[in-house]
């Protein structure tokens, strides 16, 4: 018999090995990146790669959104003729954000993940000049990923590293609540303003607003109670100790 505790969606087959999830932020040359020198010159504007996609070896294409006091449309116009940009389109904008596809040579962190053999854990964010990539492996694939960072780039810190919320054993989040997690954060429901509705969301991912409702509040009680487990001193930064 169900619980009121058991998901109706639960991840089927073996348990994942252990895996951790961790943030770093890499200060990379101003010329290395057109969206990097953004937003050196602009620090106020912040920028979230969601999707990215090498099309040959020296291009690819991404979905970014730029938010910030405005005016946005000039940054979307010093992007368009920055060098190397091929093209900028932008697919949705309002007062507070701008959503654009650009294709561009590829960026060196690009390049890192290729070289690790890591695919990206996205959205990630620039700002003030700054990449912050999550890279989300095993422990053991974690210090590997750290130590070849660090000698790419020198100026890299370790924003957070914990287990992952999203996939593993530790994992919190079952696969349907991933999926529902993934769609709602790129879709912009927990923005200030709210980009979308719960309405919306259902009607993108074929369910009922009550199903999907019901989904939202567990996702959002134990992405809660993982947060207050990391303030009252759950955090395990020491997995990157290679003595």
């Amino acid at each position: 018999m169900e619980t009121a505790n058991q998901d109706p969606h639960p991840i089927d087959g073996e348990p994942p090995k252990s895996v951790m999830m961790c943030r770093m932020a890499f200060s990379l040359p101003s010329y290395s990146c057109c969206l990097v020198r953004s937003t050196e010159v602009h620090p106020d504007i912040s920028i979230e790669v969601l999707s990215g996609l090498p099309i040959s070896d020296t291009e690819m294409v991404e979905d970014i959104r730029l938010t910030g006091p405005g005016p946005l449309a000039e940054r979307v116009e010093e992007l368009r003729k920055c060098p190397g940009v091929r093209s900028v389109e932008v697919l949705q904008s309002d007062e507070t954000f701008v959503s654009c596809r650009i294709r561009h040579p590829i960026c060196p962190v690009v390049r890192l993940h290729q070289q690790l053999r890591v695919p990206p854990t996205l959205p990630a964010t620039i700002e003030k000049g700054s990449h912050n990539v999550i890279f989300t492996a095993s422990p053991d694939d974690m210090r590997r990923i750290y130590e070849v960072s660090r000698k790419k780039y020198r100026d890299i810190r370790i924003v957070s590293l914990h287990p992952s919320v999203l996939e593993g054993k530790e994992a919190i989040l079952t696969e349907r609540q991933q999926q529902v997690f993934r769609e709602a954060y790129v879709s912009g429901y927990w923005d200030i303003p709210r980009k979308t509705s719960v309405s919306a969301l259902a009607d993108r991912l074929r369910v009922s607003k009550s199903t999907l409702a019901e989904i939202m509040t567990r996702i959002e009680s134990k992405l809660m109670h993982a947060a207050a487990d990391d303030v009252s001193g759950e955090f395990h930064e020491p997995v990157l100790s290679t003595s």
